[in-house]
């Protein structure tokens, strides 16, 4: 689109004595790859379509994530200091944005806070082979309506605080064996649980 697409930059984070001192970027992923398309103001490749949709793909756990406001819903939320120090999502300048969160297969563990605060979520997706759902995963999402847990699922944390809008949770398999006594906590009115069962 009469645009280019390939650059040639240098950074102090490249060396000489690691490898080439030549490295591919992506200003999307990695917080030096984003640190140095900010720098230059390389392209942002979008996360998040048009109709709201965000998809996440690859292998293994996600990475943790920080850097939202922490002002929510008129109020200061106190969170774990590791999530400031954590590099923000690479979809948190559009966080407002998404309504339906789609996690491919091959992703097996959803991190710390990293889909924390987002408002208008109202769908997620979870693939089968996910095995832990770590703490505050999904805290203060408060459009999120309802959630289907994978069979894989073997840990889950406090990962759902503050969803104000949950009414229905669905395990596909088993409650995980290592469930946190509070990981639902605090449980929206009229909150419906399922179990692979059809408890």
């Amino acid at each position: 689109q009469g645009k280019r697409a390939h650059f040639v930059l240098s950074d102090n984070y490249v060396s000489m004595s690691d490898g080439t001192g030549i490295v591919h970027i992506a200003p999307a992923f990695g917080e030096d790859d984003a640190q140095v398309g900010r720098k230059y103001d390389l392209p942002f490749v979008q996360f998040v379509d048009g109709k709201g949709n965000l998809t996440i793909s690859g292998t293994g756990p996600t990475d943790q994530y920080g850097g939202f406001d922490t002002f929510y819903n008129g109020m200061y939320v106190d969170i774990d200091e590791s999530y400031f120090t954590a590099p923000p999502a690479p979809w948190s300048e559009y966080y407002a944005d998404i309504r339906t969160l789609t996690l491919e297969p091959g992703v097996t563990a959803i991190g710390y806070y990293t889909f924390w605060g987002l408002p208008e979520l109202t769908q997620v997706i979870i693939p089968e082979g996910v095995t832990e759902i770590r703490y505050a995963a999904f805290a203060y999402c408060s459009s999120l309506e309802s959630i289907t847990l994978p069979s894989t699922l073997d840990r889950l944390e406090i990962c759902f605080e503050y969803c104000s809008s949950l009414a229905e949770v669905t395990f596909e398999g088993p409650i995980p064996r290592f469930t946190n006594q509070q990981a639902l906590y605090p449980l929206p009115d009229g909150l419906t649980v399922y179990c692979h069962n059809g408890d």
